[in-house]
């Protein structure tokens, strides 16, 4: 009898010990691409469980495979999945951006870690995303606080932060921007967001002033992209998508993605094309994009590469009385010419990011840019090429000496060089005649940064730094006058200090103090005076932040955020208007930018499984008393004391909106823009005006299908209004001054996007 009952345990062991699996593995979080410490991976069942260690490893005990498991972690959305084999298991969680409350050194989920450093994030699975159509970025960007994107056109845009960059004229400036590590400002501070088409990232995070050390000390702020990552449970899906709007509006996408265990693709077609609602204001874009990932335990490689064909004629701004009259009309100069831009780019970059030890990890990335434009305007043609090439890398430190003590530390530097060559031609009934001018110039720069964050218990403490050099190399090669303007401008290093401290108070409430420097240098154009000679005394821009920062939770699912912040800014740096075409820089005083920015959420309604059905209503609050602390203009008088030019002193988004479990969703939404002083003098304001929106869809997901409808209108009450301000514009043959770019009235679009998977 004693055999049998020998046997049996024996088989018993035999047949437990085979059954068990191990299944080691990592997660990420998926936009920053650190581990993860502190998640939970359950089996499906809830006979298995373990936790990531703080290098985000795991390995968990399954009985068999396959098996269904749950990961969790209080600042992230939960993942289910499926395991297969018993092959290392790489993860990606998505940040939720309410739990706040469990992030270690940034003061919200961040897809950068930057240190104790307060952003906005916007997700692109997140309801905030969706409230909006994907054909332009601007709606988006003003519904974040200290942010305003002034939007002539599709192609003619300017952001500001806290106030900085309002006296740039047709583009963005002192505000620098990147996408996957890969910069997307060129040499002289210029910054192009609006052809880099939505669909394709993943989130945009926006950090206000200079407080984001590890990408140099930009005076007005950092905006970074992050693109889209595939599904991990999506072996193959493919999708296709298509809108339809007012004005002509066509989008089209066609996306293909691929996600495996160690390696991502993700290759996506875009075609964008409007008619535009004003005269001379057709606009199409057709861009494609690849974008892979290699990775394994210990190092992740990734690269980019896009492509984006861009032509956009231009209707220009109006004066007063065309703008109230005939909003739809385009200047008499831009329309009568039909004035275009043409223009081809590309973007691409490969990093590699690897851990060197428990305790040390390296990032390093190389970039290459081009550009190559054609612009026709009423006065003479201009041709541009660009060609940018450079590298960043880093190496971070951390360590968890145990539960109360963590030290993080980062060191790197960033080279970045861009040739530019530009010419200009008469305008010959539109075509090329006598050249008019031949230049070329080189423009580079190096940062240097570091930062070093300590965290004991509640309290975390953190040192920055940045250090710039930049020089410009300009070349006159025109040979049919008897000037020669070639110059060269090098300019004294910068070093820009940070300090910062966060106090987690009570859980899930946590205040800071941020103390920083920024800068921004000038142009080479506005470093030159009417004769073209370089202006040895033009200064670069400086400026101190010093900022309060709460944030947290009310009740536990309501979360708020408020940062009160002065910034003083020296050698304000002013572009006067010479001619058409023609501008020179002076430094003409200080500014003062004192300013509060504020966010609420309150969670409305949650019902469903995982709590998916929700109804959400947020408000987002700007207040900005900027001012001209010096400012003395030689020719136009003293403008001390006077409010900041182009910029709202208040502006309002709120928003009520609705996601539930079967795939219904919807948001209306409210944006308020405060009047503005146009000039100096602040002699002309535009209006205020206030915009309703609304968007409806609903997502079907039947097996490996998933359907997406949805349908919108914005300025639901037809206002008319000032999308973009040319400040300080001045008249020419005897015409008005032209202030004004008119704003869309109400419009509406529907879409339908299909994926299988």
């Amino acid at each position: 009898m004693k055999y049998p009952l020998i046997i049996l345990l024996l088989s018993l062991l035999y047949s437990d010990s085979y059954a068990q699996v191990a299944v080691e593995g990592k997660i990420f979080d998926e936009l920053s691409q650190s581990p993860v410490s502190g998640a939970t991976i359950n089996s499906a069942s809830g006979t298995t469980y373990t936790v990531t260690d703080e290098k985000g490893r795991f390995e968990l005990e399954l009985a068999e495979l396959p098996a269904d498991i749950i990961v969790k972690h209080v600042s992230y959305l939960q993942k289910e999945l499926k395991i297969n084999t018993a092959d290392f298991l790489t993860l990606r969680l998505t940040p939720d951006v309410i739990n706040i409350s469990e992030v270690e050194i940034s003061s919200r989920p961040s897809s950068v870690n930057v240190g104790v450093a307060p952003s906005d994030i916007i997700h692109a699975r997140s309801i905030e995303w969706k409230r909006f159509n994907t054909d332009r970025i601007d709606p988006m960007l003003n519904s974040i606080p200290g942010v305003y994107m002034h939007s002539g056109a599709l192609n003619t845009n300017r952001i500001t932060i806290r106030g900085i960059g309002t006296r740039t004229l047709f583009s963005t400036n002192k505000v620098r921007a990147y996408i996957n590590d890969i910069p997307l400002t060129t040499g002289d501070g210029e910054t192009t967001l609006e052809d880099i088409d939505i669909d394709l990232l993943n989130s945009i995070q926006v950090f206000k002033g200079p407080n984001a050390t590890l990408y140099g000390a930009g005076l007005g702020g950092t905006i970074v992209l992050n693109t889209y990552r595939p599904e991990f449970d999506r072996p193959h899906s493919f999708s296709l998508s298509q809108s339809i709007g007012s004005f002509g509006l066509s989008k089209s996408k066609l996306r293909y993605s691929h996600s495996a265990e160690d390696f991502q693709l993700d290759v996506i077609y875009n075609r964008l094309y409007s008619d535009g609602y004003r005269d001379n204001s057709q606009y199409e874009r057709n861009s494609v994009f690849l974008n892979a990932m290699w990775f394994n335990e210990r190092s992740q490689t990734s690269f980019l590469a896009g492509y984006m064909k861009v032509k956009a004629f231009i209707p220009s701004s109006l004066d007063s009385i065309n703008f109230e009259d005939n909003p739809s009309a385009a200047a008499f100069t831009w329309g009568n010419s039909r004035g275009f831009e043409d223009y081809n780019r590309i973007v691409t970059g490969i990093s590699h990011k690897t851990d060197l030890s428990d305790n040390f990890s390296n990032v390093t990335s190389l970039f290459l840019n081009f550009r190559d434009a054609y612009e026709l305007r009423p006065f003479n043609i201009l041709t541009e090429r660009s060609l940018t090439s450079g590298i960043r890398s880093r190496v971070e430190y951390s360590k968890h000496f145990n539960s109360e003590i963590k030290l993080n530390a980062n060191l790197g530097g960033e080279f970045f060089n861009e040739w530019y060559a530009w010419q200009t031609y008469e305008n010959v009934d539109r075509v090329l005649g006598v050249g008019l001018s031949d230049n070329k110039e080189n423009r580079s720069y190096y940062n240097i940064f570091g930062m070093a964050s300590i965290a004991i218990s509640d309290w975390t403490a953190e040192l920055g730094f940045n250090i710039n050099k930049t020089r410009f190399d300009f070349e006159d090669r025109y040979l049919l006058d008897s000037l020669d303007q070639s110059a060269e401008r090098k300019f004294d290093p910068i070093f820009s200090p940070r300090v910062a401290i966060k106090y987690n108070w009570k859980e899930g409430q946590q205040v800071g103090f941020i103390f920083s420097h920024g800068f921004s240098t000038p142009t080479l154009e506005e470093t030159l005076n009417p004769s073209g000679v370089i202006n040895p005394e033009i200064k670069v821009e400086t400026g101190y932040n010093f900022e309060l920062f709460a944030s947290g939770y009310i009740r536990k699912k309501h979360t708020y955020s408020v940062s009160a912040y002065t910034m003083q800014v020296r050698n304000l740096l002013v572009a006067r208007r010479t001619a058409q075409d023609e501008y020179v820089g002076i430094n003409a005083g200080k500014t003062r930018h004192n300013g509060l920015d504020a966010s609420l959420k309150f969670i409305l309604l949650q019902a469903g499984k995982n709590k998916k059905t929700e109804l959400s209503a947020s408000a987002n609050y700007s207040l900005a008393l900027y001012k001209f602390k010096e400012f003395v203009d030689e020719e136009d008088g003293d403008f001390s004391g006077n409010e900041l030019t182009g910029n709202p002193p208040h502006k309002i988004f709120a928003s009520l909106d609705l996601a539930t479990e079967v795939g219904i969703y919807g948001s209306i939404h409210y944006q308020y823009i405060d009047r503005m002083p146009i000039t100096d003098a602040n002699t002309i304001y535009s209006e205020a005006y206030s915009l309703l929106s609304a968007k409806a869809g609903y997502k079907l997901k039947w097996k490996l299908l998933e359907i997406d409808i949805h349908a919108g209108v914005n300025n639901i009450t037809d206002t008319q209004y000032a999308s973009m301000l040319l400040i300080n514009a001045t008249a020419f043959g005897g015409g008005l001054p032209r202030y004004y770019y008119p704003g869309n009235p109400v419009s509406y679009f529907v879409g339908v996007e299909l994926s299988v998977w």
